[in-house]
Parts: C-alpha cells; sequence; structure tokens
C-alpha cells in the first residue's frame, strides 16, 4: 500500500468516524432539549467545520505524495 493510499484510508476513517458522531447527536436531540445540548450540537458543528478543513488538506496531501512518487520513481 503506498502512502498515499494509507493517507487516503485516515480520511475515510476520520470522515466516517465525523458523520457518526454527527449523526447520533442529531438522534440524541429527540431527547435533549435543552441549553447543554445546544452547547454539545454548536460544538459538534464546529468539529464538522474543522473536519472539513482537514479533509481537504488530507487530500492535498495525498496528491502530493503521489506527485512526489512519480517524481521520486521517474
Amino acid at each position: 500500500m503506498e502512502n498515499s493510499d494509507l493517507v487516503l484510508q485516515d480520511i475515510e476513517d476520520f470522515r466516517s468516524y465525523v458523520k457518526n458522531l454527527s449523526e447520533k447527536i442529531n438522534k440524541a436531540n429527540v431527547e435533549w432539549k435543552d441549553e447543554k445540548f445546544k452547547q454539545l450540537y454548536k460544538s459538534i458543528q464546529e468539529i464538522a467545520n474543522d473536519s472539513k478543513e482537514l479533509i481537504n488538506a488530507g487530500e492535498k496531501c495525498k496528491k502530493a505524495i503521489k506527485n512526489f512518487s512519480s517524481y521520486n520513481n521517474s
């Protein structure tokens, strides 16, 4: 497995964890209708936004690794 593939797998795993967390928090919304939930939900939204940035950075890293590998093998 190439380094870029490892980065891609990590990105996909992270994306899955964030999605799962978000889904569980949304499901809990049915049970929690208080200020604490609002704070938790806001924190989860911030994590999701930061995660998007991290995923984009990971995608760029993956491309850079592939480019470096192809240049290095030339």
